[in-house]
Order: C-alpha cells, then sequence, then structure tokens
C-alpha cells in the first residue's frame, strides 16, 4: 500500500508558515525557497518537506552557500596573510642591506 503525500495550496502552506501567500509568491520569485510543485492550470502545491525546508530557514542549498561563504571568506583571509608576510619578507630584504650599510 502506497503512502499518499498530502499537497498543500499556497493559502494553506501560508497559513502553515505564518506568512501571507504574497510572501511565498515573492520568496520564490526571489529564490528565497525552491519552487513548489504546479498542478497542470499552473497552482502552486506545496508538500510537507517543502514546508519543513521553508521553517527550517530556506533552500537546502542555503546552509552549502553558507559553509561555501565560510570557506571561501577563510581562504580570502589566508590570502591576504600570505600578502601581507610577502610584503613584510621584501620590505625587511630591500631596508636590511641598506641598515647594515649605514651602521
Amino acid at each position: 500500500m502506497q503512502v499518499q503525500k498530502k499537497w498543500y495550496t499556497i493559502s494553506e502552506a501560508a497559513k502553515h508558515l505564518g506568512v501571507s501567500a504574497d510572501t511565498l509568491r515573492r520568496w520564490e520569485k526571489d529564490k528565497k525557497i525552491d519552487s513548489p510543485t504546479r498542478t497542470a492550470g499552473g497552482a502552486r502545491r506545496y508538500t510537507k518537506e517543502l514546508l519543513d525546508e521553508i521553517l527550517g530557514g530556506g533552500k537546502k542549498e542555503k546552509s552549502a552557500q553558507v559553509s561555501q561563504k565560510k570557506t571561501s571568506s577563510s581562504v580570502s583571509n589566508k590570502k591576504t596573510l600570505i600578502i601581507g608576510l610577502i610584503t613584510v619578507i621584501i620590505t625587511l630584504a630591500i631596508l636590511l642591506p641598506i641598515l647594515l650599510f649605514l651602521f
């Protein structure tokens, strides 16, 4: 026996989430949430899983994007540190012989 999925209309989904139907439409348009399934007539239908995902903070990819941003930020910080160290080494390599010559 197959278990059938429960499908929610946009108004049911909005009520479940505590937002307006217009908010759900805007979130979908702005790609803040995954697009729901559409009926043949174009009406949105939301699954319980999609509603749970929305309650959890948006797209599943969002956590991957945050992780990627952290990694990207970490790499950027490492690059900045390396550039700073190279600058100090080059500066010392130029100034040290001059200072030794003067003293």
